[in-house]
């Protein structure tokens, strides 16, 4: 089946997987997708072009991301003994990879495409941001003449070499682009002026320069833990950005999180105790039982090609139709079949007391603090403060702005820098430990009356309540749900 929302921009066609080698490629592939679950793919598909000695895959996502995400992917698919990497052009290299499949010998070759209808690493909004900084002072423009006087002096400090590692789609995207001018430049001056009139700046989305590379950490299952967006060199002294973007104060704070909870299950079982691992595949059991269950129960609701792929097993007994979906090992059927289903009625299975989530609902709440205690550190970053004895501080910074007809509007930026969020911390840890409860005041998927297909809790410490989380699904019920984070008004207001 076509991808129909790529298919105009690209000249290869792509369709579903046909055999049971190509079936559990697809399953691998969408496992990879739940490991690397900051960066989101929109779509696989197998490209026609596959052939007797080698398997085509496509993947579709945000093309600035395509190097992390190549990234994380080869990292991870190292700790499988059953694969094995292979080589792509090194002109390549940071948007594909190539590994042998297991069941046939043949190579299987992924291609990362960018996303369809956007513009490949076309976002300014860092690249604006950093080299703003560059500046000695950033002034606030009043009108359009202005703003475009801005963008010209950035272009020019973009070639003037003291910017590293922006794209091209970055520099063609800032022309005209007033919107993300306007929270670049608030972001920009709420950092300290200490770091103004940097030497350098240096963009992390492509990849680390050698220069910064020694700042670069992996912790708790998070390749990028030091999730700095760009990095300012002034002197001997490095600061981390990690930078966030909304159009008004008002407006609800961008996620400070998108962490797998399968990877963290995964990243527990290394760092703390084998249980996680057990319960982990426990878990993958039960989400294969239930989603399995739910093709089945609406295999007349399934589109006319699938109902005619599942003709045959929809004849054998309720065991063997569940066995052959359920699968075993990198082959689950189910992952792919799932697609088939419209979201509405996913989302109503998962909205019910037999729904899956109760079963990850019970398995957050009985490791509670363990739980807690990773989300605070992959949230606030309090551990990179170790870096600041080579120098280097971080922060969370989100510029506030947008453009409107009668011209900029630029709010004053949010810092919080890597001290304050530890002070803050420290204080509030002094009165208890951390954990996970249920939100009082919204319903879980699972409990009579509930209308989304969520988890929601409160991560407090002692007895005030830090942080909201949701886990949720991404669109890809393949994939394991993600952890959403925002601060609470209460724990914003000790900043």
């Amino acid at each position: 089946m076509l991808i129909e929302t790529f298919k105009t921009f690209i000249t290869e066609a792509t369709r579903s997987p046909k055999d049971e080698e190509e079936k559990s490629l697809y399953s691998f592939m969408e496992e990879l997708d739940s490991v690397v679950a900051h960066i989101k793919v929109e779509d696989i598909g197998i490209n026609t072009k596959t052939n007797s000695k080698t398997i085509y895959i496509d993947k579709y996502l945000n093309g600035a991301q395509r190097p992390a995400y190549v990234a994380s992917a080869t990292d991870h698919i190292k700790n499988y003994k059953e694969y094995t990497l292979a080589k792509v052009p090194s002109g390549r290299a940071t948007k594909e990879f190539a590994f042998i499949s297991p069941d046939s010998g043949r190579t299987v070759h992924v291609k990362c495409r960018p996303q369809g209808g956007f513009k490949s690493d076309g976002d300014p909004n860092e690249l604006f941001a950093a080299a703003l900084m560059l500046l000695p002072k950033i002034e606030t423009p009043g009108d359009d003449v202005e703003m475009d006087a801005i963008i010209d002096e950035v272009k020019k400090l973009v070639n003037s070499g003291k910017v590293i590692g922006h794209t091209s789609g970055q520099v063609a995207g800032m022309d005209k682009n007033y919107g993300k001018l306007c929270s670049a430049i608030s972001a920009a001056q709420s950092i300290p002026s200490k770091y103004s009139k940097a030497d350098k700046v240096y963009l992390t989305g492509q990849a680390w320069d050698k220069d910064v590379k020694q700042f670069q950490r992996t912790k708790y299952g998070m390749k990028d833990f030091n999730s700095s967006d760009f990095i300012i060199k002034k002197g001997d002294n490095y600061l981390g950005v990690s930078l966030k973007e909304k159009k008004l104060a008002t407006t609800a704070d961008p996620t400070l999180i998108n962490k797998s909870f399968a990877s963290m299950l995964t990243a527990f079982a290394t760092q703390a105790d084998a249980k996680f691992g057990n319960l982990k595949d426990k878990l993958e059991e039960q989400i294969a039982i239930f989603y399995s269950a739910v093709i089945i129960r609406n295999y007349k609701k399934l589109n006319k090609q699938t109902q005619e792929e599942l003709k045959s097993i929809s004849k054998l007994s309720l065991k063997k139709q569940m066995e052959f979906l359920v699968g075993s090992g990198k082959k689950r059927p189910w992952k792919q079949y799932v697609k088939a289903l419209d979201n509405k009625i996913i989302n109503a299975s998962l909205v019910s007391q037999k729904s899956v989530l109760a079963k990850m609902d019970k398995i957050l709440l009985s490791n509670s603090d363990l739980f807690a205690e990773s989300l605070v550190q992959l949230i606030f970053k309090a551990e990179l403060k170790d870096l600041q004895k080579v120098n280097f501080d971080f922060a969370l910074v989100t510029g506030i702005g947008q453009y409107l007809k009668k011209g900029p509007q630029i709010s004053k930026g949010e810092y919080k820098d890597i001290n304050t969020m530890s002070s803050v911390l420290e204080n509030i840890f002094s009165s208890g430990s951390a954990k996970l409860i249920k939100n009082p005041k919204m319903k879980q998927a699972f409990e009579p009356g509930a209308t989304a297909a969520n988890l929601n809790y409160h991560l407090i410490v002692g007895t005030t309540p830090i942080v909201e989380i949701q886990l949720r699904y991404k669109g890809n019920f393949g994939s394991a749900p993600s952890f959403q984070a925002g601060m609470t008004k209460e724990f914003k207001g000790l900043f």
